[in-house]
């Protein structure tokens, strides 16, 4: 939200890089599954899909993560979710 010749690319950089291991780590363990524990759509996938959302829409070019996007998706089809999950990153 700062304007470009006020971010720190450093900063940004470093954090790109610690949020790609998550979501390296929340790629594979959604390999296989729909929802984050067990079967059914649970707390998980709310608290997981809100940090996860946001990372798939910033501005710095994450790596395709399948596995994610083929959850989110799911949970984008849920009623409460698409409402929240089709919003623009303010």
């Amino acid at each position: 939200r700062f304007k470009p010749a006020d971010r720190d690319q450093a900063l940004i950089a470093a954090s790109a890089a610690r949020s790609e291991r998550c979501a390296e780590i929340l790629d594979r363990h959604l390999n296989g599954r729909d929802f984050m524990v067990g079967e059914r759509f649970g707390i998980a996938d709310i608290a997981v899909a809100c940090a996860a959302y946001r990372w798939l829409n910033i501005p710095v070019d994450p790596k395709p993560r399948p596995n994610v996007a083929r959850w989110l998706d799911r949970l984008a089809e849920r009623p409460a979710s698409a409402c929240v999950l089709g919003q623009p990153l303010s």
